[in-house]
């Protein structure tokens, strides 16, 4: 089960990568926003089963698990910035509200690569 969950979670990952058409450069500031948000939230609760799975097989001790939940906190409040940059944006649509958007997915892209590169190696260790 936990490699199939670690599996899943890697092919999530590689998925998204390769989702759409245009290089996210050439996107609009709309479907950067939406793409980087879901993406970046499936591969979290993904992530996150993961690791209550972990813990619940005493693969990840409370104090880790503390850590964790307190680095993925972080990414969630970014998150929750960031979507409501994006419908601030939507509803003015102005350069003022872009340049807003672009600042809070950056905040949130910041906060999920923290998240990542801190609870990927605790799961790649856990995958035997």
């Amino acid at each position: 089960m936990k490699t199939l969950k670690y599996s899943s979670i890697v092919l999530l990952v590689l998925m998204v990568g390769c989702l759409g058409q245009k290089p996210i450069d050439q996107m609009s500031p709309e479907e950067k926003a939406y793409k980087i948000l879901s993406s970046s939230l499936s591969v979290y609760n993904l992530t996150m089963e993961s690791v209550a799975e972990f813990q619940k097989e005493g693969i990840i001790s409370p104090e880790i698990r503390k850590d964790i939940n307190g680095i993925a906190g972080k990414y969630r409040l970014a998150h929750i910035v960031a979507s409501r940059a994006l419908y601030a944006y939507k509803r003015l649509s102005s350069p003022e509200g872009e340049s807003q958007l672009m600042a809070a997915l950056d905040e949130a892209q910041k906060a999920f690569n923290d998240f990542l590169g801190f609870v990927e190696p605790i799961i790649r260790k856990g995958v035997k």
